[in-house]
């Protein structure tokens, strides 16, 4: 079977001039955890799901100890699912320890 590109997969994009990272993902979390953490959910520009395209600010990457030194397309976009995985955990924790 032929592999169909399709254009989420030449993401991550860094916007230098805006300092956002524009990524494509399978797995964001909520709009809620999205907009608590300043990233913005593109998808519907995209007629895509909303939160499959976010623009996540430079300044959330590098306080949350990633690096752009080093780091090629394939790193970046692992390290923006990592990121927003991360978010997703600590939200749910937050959420459970107010609970409590």
């Amino acid at each position: 079977m032929t592999h169909e590109p399709h254009l989420f997969e030449n993401f991550p994009f860094l916007l230098e001039s805006k300092k956002r990272i524009i990524h494509y993902s399978c797995n964001s979390p909520s709009i809620d955890v999205l907009k608590k953490y300043g990233i913005e959910a593109l998808g519907e520009n995209f007629d895509s799901d909303p939160t499959e395209i976010i623009s996540i600010p430079y300044f959330l990457y590098e306080k949350r100890g990633y690096s752009f030194k080093n780091c090629d397309a394939q790193v970046l976009k692992i390290n923006c699912e990592h990121l927003v995985r991360d978010l997703d955990k600590l939200s749910k924790k937050n959420k459970n320890l107010n609970k409590n």
